[in-house]
């Protein structure tokens, strides 16, 4: 008799463990599929404000329609890594000189896209008061510099952006260009190669002068 009751106890103490055990595994599944929720809606917030964003920021770039008003026999590629992107087009007519531009900014996504639209409003000033692309590269760069607050402490932001500008005057037909890490590329009418006009290695915003 005390070894039947013996062993009823030892079973009666594995079956409250077996159910404390599993009372325990469901709370835990519980908190891991409330988690999961939270997760999933706050991931669908920033996917919708992220997209939101995405429209502001395409509404702030020149249209295919708006290039190709300017330049007839001319295409966009714009293909951004994610949602939205730290690159960014701009293209202006100013009389009887077009100007075009490609920028990429420093950082990615929201950040990157941020840089982007700051640099459109700076690009766009700076064009407002010059035709030379090299005068409208000095400009954007103080302007940048400016409304980051950029200065030689340590503690300041090296935001910025490599960009290409050309201007291009329909009377004369002459092309001017400026850059700042990228290159202009030229393929002359009637060739097949491939020209390469370097860029000055310095960026703009950040440690520049």
């Amino acid at each position: 008799l005390a070894v039947v009751v013996i062993w009823g106890l030892f079973v009666y103490r594995g079956y409250r463990h077996k159910q404390l055990k599993n009372r325990i595994i469901i709370k835990q599944k519980r908190e891991v599929e409330k988690a999961k929720q939270i997760i999933e809606e706050k991931n669908e917030a920033i996917t919708d404000s992220i997209n939101y964003a995405k429209r502001i920021q395409v509404a702030m770039l020149p249209t295919v329609k708006d290039v190709s008003t300017v330049f007839s026999d001319s295409f966009v590629l714009f293909q951004a890594k994610d949602i939205i992107s730290g690159d960014f087009h701009f293209v202006k007519s100013t009389g009887s000189v077009n100007i075009i531009a490609a920028a990429d900014c420093t950082g990615h996504r929201v950040p990157g896209a941020f840089m982007s639209m700051i640099g459109t409003v700076k690009l766009s000033e700076a064009v407002s008061t010059s035709e030379d692309p090299s005068d409208i590269l000095s400009k954007l760069n103080s302007g940048i510099k400016t409304v980051l607050n950029q200065t030689s402490n340590a503690d300041s932001t090296r935001d910025g952006m490599d960009i290409a500008i050309c201007s291009i005057d329909m009377e004369s037909n002459v092309l001017q260009y400026a850059g700042a890490n990228i290159p202009l590329w030229v393929i002359r009418k009637g060739g097949k190669e491939v020209e390469e006009i370097k860029a000055t290695k310095v960026a703009i915003g950040g440690l520049t002068a």
